[in-house]
């Protein structure tokens, strides 16, 4: 929008959305998504959000009268139990992934044969290419599978983080039970498990992202499952942010004492 650069003043519009916070992203246009440049943009304005919410959420609302029962926000045990209810769900989708995973290697595995025995044959690159046409073939629905389950993984990340967010909150306010501060401590500690799985997890995930791109350098049979590939893992890996944001803020719950590990 050129408007907001050169002359806002000029058009009302324009001028109402200067006084708003904005960014100038034109820069990005050519960027990939997969890019440093796109990806930390991204993260910036992630971090911007976080920190509007944050703010909101700490303004004194005003108390209001005459609401239906039907329009309170939940409670700590309704937190609780969506939390309780969706992380399975999630838990079952990483599985998955490390199935999806196997199974996409024993096609690598396969190829990776073939080729020994291609070059053992003396048809050198010839015989090579070869094989990349037939491992696209064999390919194509483990990483359609794969693409699915990192869209499906980080979405339910998403789905469940503001439930974890409130429920640190809630346990940081105090003025809980000893069962109820009990069970939420042995939440947190299910929680932190989960922060050192996937952390160790990561990082063969991006190991495997890696591979991805040195296949997709390799043949441009495979460049587009590839790049595919790696988009799907590139959003479980980003994912572990949001994770790693749970354990912090469980730490800094834990060191003010308003729970015990």
């Amino acid at each position: 929008m050129p408007k907001l650069i050169d002359d806002p003043s000029s058009d009302e519009v324009m001028a109402l959305l200067t006084q708003r916070q904005w960014v100038d992203w034109r820069a990005l246009r050519l960027e990939s998504e997969d890019s440093p440049a796109y990806r930390r943009a991204i993260n910036e304005l992630a971090v911007r959000l976080s920190d509007i919410v944050d703010r909101a959420l700490a303004v004194d609302r005003p108390v209001l009268t005459g609401i239906a029962d039907e329009n309170d926000e939940p409670g700590f045990i309704e937190i609780m139990a969506a939390a309780e209810e969706a992380m399975p769900r999630w838990a079952s989708t990483a599985a998955s992934l490390n199935v999806a995973t196997l199974e996409f290697g024993s096609h690598m595995s396969w190829a990776a044969e073939e080729i020994q025995r291609s070059d053992a044959a003396g048809k050198a690159f010839s015989g090579r290419l070869a094989v990349y046409r037939k491992l696209r073939e064999r390919l194509e629905k483990p990483v359609e599978n794969i693409s699915a389950i990192g869209s499906r993984y980080a979405a339910e990340l998403v789905e469940i983080d503001p439930a974890i967010i409130q429920l640190i909150r809630t346990v940081a306010d105090g003025g809980l039970d000893e069962e109820t501060s009990n069970s939420a401590s042995d939440f947190f500690d299910s929680i932190k498990g989960l922060c050192e799985a996937t952390a160790e997890a990561m990082g063969g995930v991006e190991v495997f992202r890696d591979g991805a791109k040195g296949a997709a350098q390799m043949s441009k049979e495979l460049r587009p499952l590839m790049n595919d590939l790696q988009s799907a893992l590139q959003k479980v890996i980003d994912g572990q942010t949001i994770i790693e944001e749970w354990g912090r803020r469980i730490d800094e719950t834990r060191g003010k004492g308003e729970i015990q590990g």
